[in-house]
């Protein structure tokens, strides 16, 4: 039932959400993340984030063995445009926010 909850919630999102683990690997997709990377299901999970972000500031993932300490765990990225590569290699526009939501 919690599984269910959360997509119910995930999928109620205005805007696309990627939910990534601590090495950057896509672990959950909303319907609006599918659609914008023209994926089906759950195509999007188990893909590398920097694959589908290939502009994305690797430092930001927690698992990276770049990360500097200086970073706040709990700090949110401001939006950033960038570019967003779908699976098939076609690219599209996205502006990009990150939040660690780790405790």
């Amino acid at each position: 039932r919690g599984t269910a909850r959360l997509a119910a919630i995930l999928d109620a999102l205005p805007d696309a959400l990627l939910l990534v683990n601590a090495n950057g690997t896509v672990v959950n997709a909303n319907t609006i993340a599918l659609e914008a990377f023209e994926t089906p299901g759950t195509a999007l999970v188990g893909r590398g984030l920097l694959d589908l972000l290939p502009e994305f500031d690797s430092k930001l993932i927690p698992g990276s063995m770049r990360r500097p300490d200086h970073i706040d765990p709990r700090a949110r990225t401001k939006p950033t445009r960038m570019v967003a590569r779908r699976t098939d290699g076609t690219e599209f526009p996205a502006e990009v926010t990150s939040a660690n939501l780790e405790t």
